[in-house]
């Protein structure tokens, strides 16, 4: 339905759709009991909605994703950064903000209520962030050229299971990248501001 937004009624849509559900990754993240295809429908509704100028609805879903992955802030943030630019008025930013902060308490009264209260969820937190940061495995903590070569390895090669298959996707995604460049410089522009932040923060804190 986004690609259809964007493109027009086109193949190309449906044909960039099963492109993205061949992923392995994306059917082993929804077989397991994890947050990430739960957030991967946020964010897409979020882009959805912003889109479609419902700006509000999308505000209070970013708001909620990050009730399930902190991180889905980095994809959704620039998209609505990019709707207040383009509207221009004070009130729609603080209308969008007011809508944001509802989807945000949503989950955190909740989960401060289950943590025993502030101090006791920053603590969790901070516990969980120390042992993320301290794996030798991590860009971040250890920044060297192996961990940066595997760090873009887990990224673009692991996901499809198989090197050649992961070849084909990359040519696949650099050529489309190129035609979208050439066709629409303006749609390349927006994917690349909301999907970059992102990107680096997956290959530096993974």
């Amino acid at each position: 339905r986004i690609l259809r937004l964007l493109d027009g009624p086109s193949a190309r849509a449906s044909r960039a759709t099963l492109v993205v559900a061949s992923a392995p990754l994306l059917w082993i993240a929804a077989a397991r009991h994890l947050s990430d295809a739960i957030g991967v429908v946020l964010v897409l509704a979020t882009y959805l909605w912003t889109i479609r100028n419902r700006t509000y609805v999308a505000s209070a879903l970013a708001g909620v994703a990050m009730g399930l992955r902190v991180q889905t802030g980095l994809l959704t943030m620039p998209a609505l950064v990019i709707a207040v630019t383009r509207d221009r008025r004070g009130k729609t930013a603080a209308a969008m903000s007011a809508w944001f902060a509802v989807g945000v308490i949503a989950w955190l009264l909740p989960l401060l209520v289950a943590a025993g209260g502030p101090a006791e969820y920053w603590a969790a937190l901070a516990i969980q962030a120390n042992d993320d940061l301290s794996s030798s495995i991590v860009l971040a903590a250890t920044p060297t050229l192996r961990n940066a070569a595997d760090a873009l390895f887990n990224t673009l090669v692991r996901p499809w299971g198989i090197a050649a298959l992961a070849i084909v996707m990359l040519i696949a995604a650099l050529a489309g990248a190129v035609r979208l460049q050439r066709t629409s410089a303006r749609h390349a522009a927006l994917l690349l501001i909301c999907a970059a932040p992102y990107v680096v923060f997956h290959i530096v804190f993974h």
